[in-house]
């Protein structure tokens, strides 16, 4: 057994360690499971460490040994013994980091300091426009802002990383300035946006801002999709948009509020992700039914339709070539 074991290509193992990681749906049952694996043997140990380290999130547990001021290199060695050992937050080694909140500009730093290669990065907590600035940040492609941020200064505007996908999660208080300068700094790279607001409507400064990368956008998520019809028509420069997938506020008819936007696209979007009593409904399309919605004009050129509902996600393959 063990000789089998230890010939298994490292290929093989990387791509099943990898399945582990994406597959698992609870984030700390598949880092035991691949804090296991990197103990069964010599030859898995390095492949399973590496899926290990992709995703960092810390425990609450982790938030109050940083709160009280230990070294950072000793903080960030200690809060990896659970499930990163030794590579913990090494040097190209962590792509996901989620900042838990209360943590101040000082930790924030002292932590993404040891963070280059950075890929995604989730605030929950309030920052100064500083922290941004940090230079490890180039890599930087997926930011989730959860929590207010503070204005950059006239002397203090410039970001070393370009995003291609942006979430603004729960609708959180972000002002006129920052959002601007966030926004020049990555208005041609920005390819995904997503937006999660609990409350109708969008954020006065979406509506003021969002214009600068509307144009470059190929995928839009809207969770819950909830706007008038003149927020709907703020997404008529989205002309390069091809998957829009969003899900209906409480008590708001999807097809009603969906219909708007798809008036105003000036584009034949090729995906469409819906979820919620309409995503049910539609989960039962194939190719010889037709559905009111695919009868839109926006539609005509639909590839995929993706439903999701009541705990069912099927994609239905709306059209060939």
């Amino acid at each position: 057994m063990s000789t089998i074991i230890s010939s298994l290509p490292a290929e093989t193992l990387s791509l099943i360690f990898e399945l582990v990681r994406t597959t698992t749906d609870d984030y700390w049952q598949a880092q035991t499971t691949l804090r296991s694996a990197s103990l069964v043997a010599r030859s898995w140990r390095d492949a399973a460490q590496r899926e290990l380290a992709y995703e960092v999130r810390l425990r609450p547990r982790s938030r109050q040994i940083l709160r009280e001021g230990h070294p950072p290199r000793t903080v960030l060695e200690h809060l990896a013994q659970p499930w990163l050992q030794s590579l913990a937050f090494q040097n190209g080694r962590c792509k996901v980091l989620t900042l838990p909140p209360r943590l101040t500009d000082v930790t924030v730093e002292d932590v993404l300091a040891q963070c280059e290669g950075l890929k995604e990065l989730t605030f929950e907590s309030w920052v100064t426009w500083g922290v941004l600035r940090t230079p490890t940040l180039s890599n930087l492609k997926t930011l989730l802002l959860n929590a207010s941020m503070t204005d950059p200064t006239d002397s203090d505007n410039s970001l070393p990383f370009r995003l291609t996908h942006l979430i603004w999660d729960n609708g959180c208080d972000l002002t006129s300035r920052f959002l601007h300068t966030l926004l020049s700094h990555s208005t041609s790279s920005i390819s995904i946006l997503t937006l999660k607001f609990p409350f109708p409507g969008l954020h006065f400064c979406a509506e003021e801002h969002l214009p600068l990368i509307l144009p470059h956008l190929r995928h839009l998520n809207l969770h819950p999709l909830n706007l008038t019809k003149d927020e709907c028509a703020l997404f008529s420069s989205c002309t390069s948009l091809e998957t829009l997938s969003c899900t209906p506020a409480t008590g708001v008819d999807m097809l009603r509020a969906l219909r708007p936007l798809l008036d105003v696209l000036p584009v034949k979007l090729r995906e469409l992700s819906l979820g919620g009593e309409v995503g049910a409904a539609l989960v039962r399309v194939s190719m010889s039914t037709t559905h009111p919605l695919l009868e839109h004009s926006t539609l005509s050129e639909l590839k995929v339709l993706s439903c999701e509902g009541r705990g069912e996600l099927r994609r239905v393959f709306v059209r060939e070539g």
